[in-house]
């Protein structure tokens, strides 16, 4: 099977299957990290997404793989062996001063500044503390780094890596978990967990405690197939990637669920879902991931190489990307493109701009940061935000289109 005819697997295959080991594994590859290119902005119309920046390259620390630096540049003579490389990068999150990154298959998170200029990693292959099998999931709050564990454990650090506590057991008991795929705090401390491979969401208090369980297999509201993006953008409003249903659902905690929504378990209220499998504006194939900034709603989706971008009501806004294999070592496929200046990517290297199965994203202000996972690599975008869909356009928008879990309103244009 050639590279460029691989679908990303999602969720609880996406990690384990032997498509994604073996196919990373039969490589041997080599590669200078990519150089930090930055565009000029100062042009962009509302919703305009500019690339700004990118970094990382391949390196399989296991066998030596791709990892040494070749170039001579300051930086790469402080380096460690495979520092700001990854094999098979994962998750992402951010603060306001780094980049957080899972790097699955060398075992370890890796903390960069906003311009991708490495400052730390930690984690080594095991099942020790502060150790990993396959880290898939990765948050961060004012004090601590939460990430998640194949080894069906969520472990807690501090922004310097160091170990602080763990929570989780394998199991599908509350407060067990069966191949957890993502991870996300709120501002009060407490934990969110995609329990992908129980198909629910847990909830933990910050004494590691369950405090909400809900979910089970299936396609109805507040049931999932192995969700494997979750966004917490204030407490008690989540929004999860259920990506075997191929949609996006919202929830809020409340005791007493308002008109208009429909009460899942005490004190979990499904307010909406969008999206259905396809390629189409607002569908859908495998959505990896899912953040939420400044009202918008942005979420990876995996097996269509893009990003889309939502109101938080669901009314789609915008999409960018498109494939583009370009890994270490092998010839760029196809469908790789150099950006021009008649589109919103004005200028670069081949493939900027493009994605082999998106995984990942977390936005910092009008930055979004995107983990592309085949090409071992982290893309920034810039986004000029615009104004939010009023409920004028809703209505508008709601005249076009039926409203119903399948589709998908679209303000703005889309393009």
């Amino acid at each position: 099977m050639s590279w460029t005819s691989i679908k990303m697997p999602g969720l609880k295959h996406s990690l384990a299957s032997p498509i994604f080991s073996a196919s990373f594994l039969v490589i041997a590859l080599s590669i200078v990290v990519a150089a930090t290119i930055v565009l000029n902005t100062s042009s962009a119309a509302p919703w305009d997404v500019t690339f700004v920046r990118k970094w990382g390259s391949a390196c399989l620390l296991s066998s030596n793989t791709s990892c040494q630096d070749t170039s001579s540049s300051p930086q790469s003579q402080t380096q460690n062996l495979g520092d700001g490389k990854f094999w098979g990068i994962w998750a992402i999150a951010s603060d306001n001063s780094a980049i957080y990154t899972v790097d699955v298959l060398n075992h370890r998170v890796q903390k960069f500044d906003q311009n991708g200029l490495f400052m730390n990693k930690w984690g080594t292959e095991g099942s020790g503390n502060g150790q990993f099998n396959r880290p898939s999931g990765i948050a961060v709050d004012l004090q601590y780094v939460y990430v998640v564990d194949h080894s069906n454990r969520i472990q807690i650090f501090n922004k310097e890596g160091q170990f602080v506590s763990s929570l989780g057991s394998s199991g599908s008991l509350p407060g067990q978990l069966n191949l957890p795929e993502d991870v996300d705090v709120d501002t009060n401390g407490r934990i969110y967990v995609a329990d992908s491979g129980n198909h629910r969401i847990q909830v933990f208090n910050p004494n590691n405690t369950t405090a909400i369980v809900w979910g089970s297999q299936g396609t109805g509201k507040g049931q999932f197939d192995y969700p494997q993006g979750i966004a917490v953008p204030a407490p008690g409003h989540v929004y999860v990637a259920d990506s075997h249903n191929n949609r996006i659902q919202y929830f809020q905690l409340l005791n007493n669920c308002p008109q208009g929504t429909s009460t899942i378990t005490a004190g979990v209220c499904f307010v909406n879902e969008w999206g259905k499998a396809g390629n189409a504006d607002g569908q859908f194939d495998r959505p990896a991931d899912v953040a939420v900034s400044d009202g918008i709603v942005y979420v990876v989706d995996g097996n269509n190489n893009r990003v889309q971008l939502f109101s938080k009501e669901g009314t789609f806004i915008k999409k960018f990307g498109s494939e583009c294999l370009i890994k270490t070592g092998l010839e760029p496929s196809e469908s790789c493109k150099k950006p021009t200046t008649n589109g919103p990517l004005e200028s670069g290297e081949l493939g900027d701009g493009q994605f082999k199965f998106p995984a990942g994203v977390t936005v910092r202000s009008n930055t979004i940061f995107v983990a592309d996972n085949y090409n071992d690599r982290v893309e920034g975008f810039n986004v000029e935000l615009g104004p939010q869909p009023t409920s004028q356009m809703l209505l508008q928008a709601n005249m076009q289109v039926q409203a119903n879990a399948g589709q998908t309103k679209t303000v703005n244009g889309g393009e």
